[in-house]
């Protein structure tokens, strides 16, 4: 797997395809762009983003260039803290072992090139195979707000987790060491 800056007429078609109901779309944004998304609101949330806080929009791809995974990453303004925002992996490799895969290399790149100490971010509590795939990475839970989200008739709660790189790099020398 490889990761690359986003390129919104290349790569939104893809996202697109990943984002097919209204459920999966508010898992994913909490409603930050509004269903159904279309290239425009996506490019220009990632433009605000970007202007606001830094956020840079990352696609993951397979060896053969082929698109599979989406995420931005904003870098607070010390540098030492990274928030991972918008992650999704395409839908047809769910439950494979491709979103650990892509985590570990999302991780890779924001401990060891943009040199942060830890990175955070937020799921909703009934997102459970995603916050599941965070703690076997090594998230831990930091805090939960209660009933964050409204979707429907359902009230979902944000947890934030938070990952130390320290911790992080012990955890993947010794899984090297073990396989």
């Amino acid at each position: 797997m490889h990761l690359r800056p986003y390129i919104n007429t290349e790569d939104y078609k893809y996202i697109e395809k990943w984002l097919t109901d209204e459920r999966t779309h508010a898992l994913w944004c909490a409603n930050r762009i509004a269903y159904p998304i279309t290239q425009d609101k996506l490019g220009n949330a990632l433009q605000k983003g970007a202007e606001d806080w830094g956020d840079a929009a990352y696609v993951v791809t397979e060896d053969n260039g082929r698109q599979i995974g989406f995420f931005v990453l904003a870098l607070n303004a010390t540098g030492d803290s990274g928030f991972l925002k918008y992650l999704v992996l395409d839908k047809e490799l769910r439950g494979r072992g491709y979103g650990m895969q892509m985590l570990r290399l999302i991780l890779r790149y924001a401990f060891d090139v943009t040199g942060v100490d830890r990175v955070q971010l937020n799921v909703f509590d009934v997102n459970s195979s995603a916050r599941n795939c965070y703690s076997r990475m090594g998230f831990i839970e930091d805090n939960v707000m209660k009933d964050a989200f409204s979707y429907h008739k359902e009230m979902w709660s944000r947890c934030h987790m938070v990952l130390d790189g320290k911790k992080w790099r012990r955890r993947s020398a010794r899984l090297i060491l073990e396989s």
